[in-house]
């Protein structure tokens, strides 16, 4: 008998070690599936920052103050960074904590596989940190005067590649000596160049993302001159393998209806103009919102890039002007905002305000090609949809005729749409943004669930090599100097 209790003590204790063991060690993916029914969202209201589980969720808010934005959540969901002036911090979805990762910051991003981050500051150097560490480890460091452009990691988390370049002479009278595109594995630290543009006055190029195509990866940017203009009235991609090679121009040719047809389109240099399919049973595709002028209200289309076969096949209505797409978590469906083609050239702001107030939302299957509309109402302009991790929803913003910011929830197929957040601070430039292109990532953010498409695509040698990726290098000191606003990733 004594045996008996002794061995059930045992099993108890054993139990009980499994069961703290799993909560300890294991906390960052068992947390990830047991979240949230629709995922988590992270917004700005009157200067402050919100944090809400959705659907029925409380709001809380997480931090006060000015000077608040561009809030951006972890895969895992439990981890947010956001700015605050030129800083970077970093808080926990609860807000038990919060700290100050670094001050003169340029730039982060998130890895897409884990909850591990880069930055670059205005001296020139790129971070990588952890939530769970103090300290940051240096990656490549450059002179003074060789500057870090945009970032963006590859899909499986593996490297980060960056814009690199450097002027010559000061502010006003700067041009570039240099300008290149270079990757940095994240593991060894070790430096490739991947493109280094032969004139940087005429061919400037401007890093845009990443794709698989089969076994390859292909690196995206824009090239065209080192003038402010012409760049936003959009520029032509060109793609490149992740190792070097020749770049070339995207999209030579468009699949019409009466066949291969020449292509000669540019895009704007706008996050929502260039979206990767998450699912790896669609590599090598890329939404695209094409159309030369900087007016997001006219001649823009949706079209899906194949990477392989560098072809272009148009998927919206040939009457619609297109501002936002967004692929569902499957890879088979897109849904995008798009307008009503103006009949006639707009040239009052009254004429501009009512185009852009007709944009609504439509959802289009890769397999039938037929745009459906989901949204219909005359009091709302809709705009930026984002689907949740399971498919089953879709999170979108709205203006409503008084200019006011909300967000919305809503099945796939637009029914049962419910408000979830009554007011976001309006972008500083309001109804108009940037010729109709309002910067929603500065406001909002949206977690939609666990990333599991991004951690099956890693084979498990590989996932135990970059999760032991060491950090403890350089620490990282906070500085009062400004920096400037930027896009994340």
């Amino acid at each position: 008998m004594k045996n008996k209790k002794l061995f059930f003590g045992l099993g108890m204790v054993i139990l009980i070690g499994v069961a703290v063991y799993a909560l300890f060690f294991l906390s960052g993916d068992l947390q990830t599936l047991s979240g949230p029914e629709h995922g988590r969202l992270a917004y700005l209201q009157e200067g402050n920052l919100w944090v809400k589980e959705l659907p029925d969720g409380k709001a809380k808010q997480l931090v006060g103050g000015e000077e608040i934005y561009n809030p951006r959540w972890s895969p895992s969901g439990k981890w947010l960074l956001f700015q605050k002036d030129n800083q970077i911090w970093l808080s926990s979805f609860n807000g038990s904590t919060s700290r100050l990762i670094a001050s003169k910051v340029m730039r982060f991003g998130w890895s897409p596989v884990q909850d591990k981050f880069v930055y670059s500051t205005l001296d020139n150097k790129l971070f990588l940190a952890a939530p769970d560490t103090k300290d940051a480890r240096l990656l490549p460091g450059f002179a003074p005067d060789v500057h870090l452009g945009r970032l963006v990691w590859s899909g499986d988390g593996r490297y980060v590649v960056f814009e690199r370049f450097k002027y010559k002479n000061k502010p006003p009278l700067a041009y570039p000596e240099f300008s290149g595109i270079w990757k940095v594995d994240i593991a060894s630290g070790k430096l490739k160049s991947v493109y280094e543009s032969p004139d940087p006055v005429k061919l400037w190029p401007r890093l845009a993302g990443w794709s698989a195509s089969g076994q390859e990866n292909q690196i995206f940017f824009w090239l065209g001159p080192f003038a402010v203009s012409i760049e936003a009235d959009g520029l032509p991609l060109y793609t490149i393998n992740e190792e070097g090679g020749e770049a070339v121009r995207w999209a030579d040719c468009l699949v019409s209806e009466n066949g291969l047809v020449s292509f000669g389109e540019v895009i704007l240099l706008h996050p929502n103009s260039f979206i990767v399919n998450p699912s790896s049973d669609h590599h090598g595709q890329i939404a695209l919102i094409v159309g030369s002028g900087r007016e997001t209200w006219k001649n823009k289309q949706l079209a899906l890039l194949h990477v392989q076969t560098n072809k272009l096949i148009l998927f919206s209505k040939k009457d619609q002007a297109v501002s936002a797409v967004s692929f569902s978590p499957d890879g088979e469906s897109l849904v995008y905002s798009a307008s009503p083609e103006p009949e006639k050239e707009i040239m009052d702001e009254e004429g501009v305000r009512r185009a852009l107030h007709k944009r609504r939302l439509w959802l289009v299957r890769l397999d039938d090609r037929l745009p459906r509309p989901l949204t219909n109402d005359d009091n709302y302009c809709d705009e930026y949809p984002l689907w949740s991790a399971d498919g089953n929803k879709i999170l979108f913003a709205r203006l409503d005729n008084e200019n006011k910011a909300s967000l919305w929830l809503m099945q796939t197929d637009g029914s049962n749409s419910r408000q979830v957040v009554a007011e976001l601070s309006p972008d500083h430039r309001g109804w108009f943004g940037y010729y109709g292109y309002i910067d929603w990532p500065q406001l909002f953010d949206y977690w939609g669930g666990p990333l599991k498409n991004n951690k099956l695509t890693l084979a498990p040698e590989e996932r135990k090599r970059v999760e032991s990726i060491p950090y403890r290098y350089e620490s990282s000191f906070p500085d009062r100097k400004r920096g400037q606003r930027v896009y994340c990733g």
